[in-house]
């Protein structure tokens, strides 16, 4: 269901999306309902577009399609465009302050073209996949394209395992805590509580609200440079919000 912007005179503030700024109004859309866990009916649950798991889905994609859209096919290779950067998109526009359009890139996320610093991360990412890739063939030469592919994407998967666990959750809840609730990786040894059988959905309240608090860790502008010249620059959607 689409929201609609409120004009001020409604009296039923449900039907309409209200703004704090004049003359701005970002649209948002209701989720796709689905039943819960037990496949019963009850309070209602959102449908979860992204994968469960930790398996950098937002760099390969969470479908079969979008990870074939963005593979060369060729030496277990990933896409990229003049420069090495990520694929471009055709199809939609940036816009930043300046009133200078660039177009979007692709990747296995579309929110990446939500903030530079996603753009960047993504791009690294990318770039580590081919990096290794071509290693990977250099000492395994009857590898074929998919073998390379997937072995590559299982060690970049490993790697971003590691840096949220090793680095992101102890700087972002303190090492204590992380530590308290055994989040951080063992210094030797294996992990031997895996439960094939615990539930690796995430849970409505984390998704919807707690979250978004990574949103707040964005800086309100960029540094952004040329071959020649930096600027700072606030980057907007196609609906003109700003990043």
């Amino acid at each position: 269901m689409e929201g609609q912007c409120c004009s001020g005179t409604e009296t039923n503030t449900d039907t309409c999306i209200s703004t704090h700024e004049d003359s701005k109004c970002t649209s948002y859309s209701r989720t796709v309902a689905v039943l819960n866990r037990k496949c019963e009916l009850g309070a209602r649950e959102q449908m979860n577009g992204a994968t469960a798991f930790l398996d950098a889905s937002t760099i390969y994609g969470s479908s079969l399609d979008t990870a074939n859209q963005l593979r060369t096919f060729e030496g277990g290779l990933m896409r990229t465009s003049f420069g090495d950067l990520l694929p471009v998109d055709h199809s939609c526009d940036l816009l930043n302050s300046s009133g200078n359009n660039s177009n979007c890139v692709e990747s296995g996320d579309a929110r990446v073209n939500e903030s530079p610093a996603l753009m960047v991360l993504h791009t690294l990412f990318v770039r580590q996949h081919n990096r290794l890739a071509a290693k990977l063939a250099r000492v395994n030469t009857m590898w074929d394209d998919e073998t390379l592919y997937q072995e590559t994407r299982r060690l970049v998967t490993a790697q971003i395992q590691h840096v949220t666990y090793r680095e992101f959750l102890p700087a972002v809840l303190g090492e204590n805590l992380a530590e308290n609730l055994k989040l951080t990786p063992k210094l030797a040894g294996h992990f031997l509580g895996y439960d094939s059988d615990a539930y690796p959905g995430t849970l409505e309240a984390a998704a919807s609200a707690a979250l978004s608090f990574s949103l707040a860790m964005l800086p309100a502008k960029f540094e952004t440079f040329t071959m020649v010249s930096y600027s700072f620059a606030n980057y907007r959607r196609q609906d003109g919000a700003d990043f």
